[in-house]
């Protein structure tokens, strides 16, 4: 009997002794927590079960995650059967809160007495975490220069940067029981962490994985990172799904899984909105908002050019500035905007912590990226602003408008199709109006947070059983409660 298992177990046992003595020779952290291979005499096998291949399993499992000797069968089957609540680090590459990092603080939030959210960088994003009183540490104050267009030699020199900071990863990981990659640089740390301490990953994809965002040799990485290492891979809409599939990647391993917003965090009151339009000088304008980082694909010269062919009371806000080096295009921006007269009608507002606010002021909410965007967070946030959305034809955009129903789209790179647009809604306010209402209510039903987080935590149950996750555990709780009450 113990003969069997023990060659059931040899492969198991034989790797992950390796890949101590890799880690401790190679990064110079303490051993992976050490695995008896002998059953312990209240295991199924000690205890007189048959030696079938689900005993055996059962047994690894059991030896693996180091259950401590029972005293009884009975008290055996009980530690094996009541699964304990997941504890999730989290990691991401960015200090500044983008669309990633937004999503994030949502996902995070239900386990965040439980979580640890890593950071490759310092910044706002750190702020914003703590305000949410989620738990967070900044890995790493050294910047990782490897971008989305990098070259193989870049990639190969960027890996002695990252061996101090997969160091301290894996320190923390041992401490968990799941690795949650929420960036691509994550995945890249988040893999190698997986591999050496046998924590099981997730990344959440939020990324088109094509040629048009990222070289061919960071593509390769985050696929063959994801095929290898990953337990599942979270995709934010079906465009980033079948972008990963088409780069290669498992489709067995994705689940699609929108992104959650609060409806209520979008409400503005009509006071508000009267002072902020007197604030920026727009009384009386008809106001189209676009809310995203300056960056060509984002195509912000694209409105410039819309704006330049509709009436003189419409004017555009531009909410957000660069990110990655992209100053020179916010150069060009500027210089288009006076090449075309229009420094009364275009106003660059930089990064905003108001957002919901600011879209509360405009009559319009334009989307024009260039290229496929995984998802459009801003498009949902307009919706449930209550605010009319005209977005480009491609990508996760054309999961979130129904033309003419609920918003409008119109083709990437045309700015004469985004002024007839403009035009009217300038001109048909009843029928731009209802479609604004259309939006509302849809963003509302299909994008809840609770809904959203209620998913992944479902995902996560099923993926990994042994453990409960913070929402099952506190509606257990619930329950029981309940229970005792009606007793």
């Amino acid at each position: 009997m113990v003969e069997a298992m023990i060659t059931l177990l040899t492969p198991v046992q034989t790797r992950c002794q390796s890949l101590q003595r890799g880690a401790t020779a190679v990064l110079g952290f303490p051993q992976v927590e050490q695995v008896a291979w002998e059953p312990p005499s209240g295991s199924p096998v000690a205890c007189g079960g048959k030696p079938s291949r689900s005993a055996g399993l059962t047994a690894t499992r059991w030896l693996i995650n180091r259950v401590s000797t029972p005293n009884s069968c009975t008290d055996a089957i009980n530690r094996v059967s009541t699964p304990k609540i997941m504890k999730i680090l989290f990691l991401d590459q960015s200090g500044k809160p983008g669309g990633a990092e937004l999503c994030l603080i949502d996902i995070a939030k239900p386990y965040r007495d439980r979580s640890l959210v890593g950071l490759f960088a310092d910044g706002p994003f750190r702020t914003l975490l703590q305000q949410h009183h989620i738990p967070v540490e900044v890995l790493t104050n050294q910047p990782i220069e490897v971008r989305k267009q990098s070259n193989l030699l870049q990639a190969i020199g960027s890996l002695g940067q990252l061996a101090p900071l997969l160091t301290k990863v894996i320190k923390i990981a041992i401490k968990y029981d799941l690795i949650y990659a929420n960036t691509q640089k994550a995945l890249v740390i988040g893999a190698l962490a997986s591999f050496i301490t046998r924590r099981p990953l997730v990344y959440h994809l939020h990324d088109i994985l094509s040629k048009e965002h990222f070289s061919q040799i960071n593509l390769r990485v985050a696929v063959n990172l994801a095929n290898h290492f990953a337990s599942l891979v979270i995709a934010n809409s079906q465009a980033s799904q079948q972008a990963f599939v088409q780069a290669g990647g498992h489709p067995k391993l994705t689940a699609i899984v929108y992104n959650g917003f609060e409806p209520k965090n979008y409400q503005t009151c009509e006071s508000n909105i009267r002072q902020l339009q007197q604030q920026l000088g727009l009384e009386g304008k008809f106001i189209v908002g676009h809310f995203s980082r300056l960056a060509p694909w984002k195509g912000q010269h694209i409105l410039i050019s819309a704006i330049a062919q509709c009436p003189p009371e419409v004017t555009a806000i531009l909410v957000g500035d660069a990110l990655f080096g992209e100053q020179d295009y916010v150069q060009q921006l500027h210089q288009q905007v006076a090449a075309l007269g229009l420094e009364h009608r275009v106003k660059f507002l930089g990064f905003r912590s108001d957002i919901p606010q600011l879209m509360a002021v405009c009559d319009l909410v334009a989307h024009t990226s260039t290229s496929a965007e995984p998802f459009g967070r801003v498009i949902v946030e307009a919706m449930l602003c209550g605010k009319p959305v005209v977005a480009t034809k491609a990508g996760g955009a054309m999961e979130l408008v129904e033309h003419g129903i609920n918003g409008f789209l119109v083709t990437p790179g045309e700015p004469e199709e985004l002024a007839q647009v403009i035009n009217t809604c300038l001109q048909q306010a009843e029928i731009t109006a209802t479609i604004a209402s259309n939006a509302r209510t849809s963003a509302s039903q299909r994008f809840d947070v609770t809904a959203i987080n209620d998913s992944i935590a479902k995902l996560l149950a099923s993926k990994f059983s042994k453990y409960r996750t913070y929402a099952q555990a506190t509606e257990n709780r619930t329950t029981e409660d309940t229970e005792d009450t009606e007793e």
